[in-house]
């Protein structure tokens, strides 16, 4: 896999224009390496672990709320439904997120996450004093340099990463590498 460093828009639109409209994209603000130093996209069950009980118990919750909302049949919807649908709600799943547009990829590239973790005093279904933990999820510009990852659906396999460094100028500052030519 060949990197390359963008240093204007310019560039970054040269560099994205090859692809046919086919490759996927990828945008984030931290290069992930496995063991042997190679490219990794992990996914959140990677970064962070599984919870078994709690994941089959958020499934049949998501599960019932798609049900209600889009009245498809409970057990006909799969678990891998409910798990990118979570995904989108800060649950852990196993699914990395593509977009076929650079410009979404270039958003998560220039964006941070953050979570904000505040406790809320409410009441159960009998009444009782309940205690719940909310997460409030936000992004902010990172100071970091971003990475897009360009992404052959073929072979699901990165094929471009492109590098840039960030600077107070740059629109969209993006890391990364490709893979032959497109």
């Amino acid at each position: 896999m060949q990197e390359i460093q963008i240093k204007s828009l310019v560039e970054l639109q040269r560099a994205v224009t090859r692809f046919d409209g086919t490759h996927l994209f990828r945008g984030q603000t931290r290069h992930y390496l496995n063991a042997y130093g190679q490219l990794n996209i992990p996914s959140s069950f990677d970064r962070h672990g599984c919870m078994p009980p709690l994941m089959f118990k958020w499934t049949h919750y998501s599960k019932a709320l798609i049900r209600a909302f889009t009245g498809l049949d409970y057990h006909s919807l799969s678990m891998g439904m409910s798990q990118a649908v979570l995904q989108h709600y800060g649950w852990r799943s196993f699914f990395i997120d593509l977009t076929k547009s650079p410009h979404v990829a270039c958003w998560f590239a220039a964006n941070a996450y953050q979570e904000n973790r505040s406790v809320q005093l409410c009441e159960d279904f009998e009444e009782n004093p309940a205690q719940l933990i909310h997460r409030a999820a936000s992004f902010s510009v990172s100071s970091e340099p971003g990475h897009l990852y360009v992404v052959d659906p073929n072979y699901l396999i990165p094929f471009l990463i492109i590098r840039a460094p960030k600077s107070p100028t740059s629109a969209c500052p993006i890391v990364g590498a490709y893979r032959g030519e497109p």
